[in-house]
C-alpha cells in the first residue's frame, strides 16, 4: 500500500522546481563580487532586499526538502523495478543528494561570495 507521502511525491518534484525558480527570482540583482564596495554595502543594507533574500532562501530550503521527498519515492520505485542489489536506485538517490549539496545556492548569491569580501562589506 502506498502512503500519502509516496502518493504526493511526484508532485513534490514539480513543487521543487517552482520553489527554486521563485526563490531565485526573489534573490536577483545581486552585485558581482568585483563590484565596488559601496554598491555591495548598499545592496546588503537595503531592508527590502534583505526581506526578499530571506524569503528566497526559505523557498530554497523548502524546495530542497520537497526534492528529498521526490528522491525517496524515485529510489523506492527504482528499487522495486530493478530488484537485487539496487545499485541504480542508490546511485540516483546519491546523485540527487549531491545535486542539492552542490547546487544549494545560485552562483551569484551572496552566500557564495569569498569570505574576505563578506567581512569587508559588513555594515
Amino acid at each position: 500500500m502506498i502512503s500519502r507521502i509516496e502518493r504526493w511525491a511526484p508532485i513534490a518534484g514539480i513543487v521543487f522546481v517552482v520553489l527554486m525558480v521563485t526563490g531565485s527570482m526573489l534573490v536577483s540583482n545581486v552585485p558581482s563580487p568585483n563590484a565596488p564596495q559601496h554598491q555591495i554595502a548598499s545592496y546588503l543594507t537595503d531592508s527590502a532586499q534583505q526581506t526578499r533574500n530571506i524569503i528566497g532562501a526559505y523557498l530554497w530550503v523548502v524546495g530542497a526538502l520537497t526534492f528529498l521527498v521526490f528522491l525517496m519515492r524515485l529510489r523506492n520505485d527504482l528499487r522495486r523495478a530493478e530488484g537485487g542489489t539496487g545499485y541504480l536506485s542508490n546511485l540516483a538517490f546519491g546523485a540527487g543528494v549531491a545535486l542539492l549539496q552542490s547546487g544549494w545556492f545560485p552562483p551569484r548569491s551572496p552566500c557564495r561570495w569569498p569570505m574576505p569580501l563578506r567581512r569587508a562589506v559588513r555594515p
